[in-house]
Formats: C-alpha cells, sequence, structure tokens
C-alpha cells in the first residue's frame, strides 16, 4: 500500500508521521508532499498508486486551499489531522469526505488503527491472507 503525508506545519509533523509510520508499517510505501504543488504533482501522475493520503492541516486558509483538491482525492482514502485548537474547522473539514478525522493534540494512536483497518482491507481487495496488525 502507498501513503502519502500532506504537512506544511514547520514542527515538523510529517516526518514524525512518516517516522512512526515505518516503526508501525514498514511494509508500506511513503511518500511526503509540503506544499499543494507538490501534492498535485504526486497524486496527478498516472498511476500513482496511493491509497490513503494523511493530511496534516494547521490554517483554515489552508484547508480552504485544500478544498480545491477535492476532485483530485476521491479515490483515496483521506485521514485528516485538524489542530487541537480549531474545532470550528470541522465542518469545513467533512468537506473533503475524510474516511477519518482527529485533532492534532489528541496523539496518532487512533490514526495506527484506522492505517491497520485500511491495510487489511487493501490486501483483502489484493487477495493477500497474511495480514500484519498493528501491536
Amino acid at each position: 500500500m502507498k501513503l502519502l503525508i500532506y504537512s506544511t506545519q514547520n514542527q515538523g509533523v510529517g516526518k514524525i508521521l512518516a517516522s512512526r509510520v515505518h516503526d508501525q508499517f514498514p511494509q508500506i510505501q511513503i511518500q511526503e508532499a509540503n506544499s499543494l504543488k507538490g501534492l498535485s504533482d504526486i497524486i496527478c501522475r498516472p498511476l500513482h498508486g496511493i491509497a490513503v493520503i494523511i493530511v496534516s492541516i494547521c490554517e483554515r486558509r489552508e484547508l480552504i486551499k485544500l478544498l480545491s483538491f477535492k476532485h483530485l482525492l476521491e479515490d483515496i482514502r483521506v485521514i485528516l489531522i485538524l489542530p487541537g485548537n480549531a474545532k470550528n474547522m470541522m465542518a469545513l473539514g467533512l468537506k473533503l469526505q475524510p474516511s477519518f478525522t482527529c485533532f492534532s493534540d489528541s496523539g496518532f494512536d487512533d490514526i495506527w488503527l484506522v492505517l491497520d483497518k485500511l491495510q487489511c482491507i487493501k490486501n483483502k481487495e489484493k487477495g493477500v491472507t497474511d495480514e500484519t496488525h498493528v501491536n
């Protein structure tokens, strides 16, 4: 399974997520984008193969810009991470039709459970029976 992590935050959330995903799911191929141009360059490629995108948003205007890419995310499962202090962005974030939404101040443990479930679904679609589960 291929995973794209989109985060423009200066705190290195994208790098932290990539490192933790690699530790939990070494078989997942990870790509990172830290700008909307980088994101579009990846998901506009034919046969990009991205199954899941983790989107970490830090500002409302960034989310509004990302909504213009919604049509490119239709066939990709979206995990949306909103800032913990911006619960009022939830309605706007749901326009992306994420498979899972959480807040940055709640940690990433639930994301690992969601990724595990999505990986199981992808494995079943491919006919793979040896599933790896999060400990």
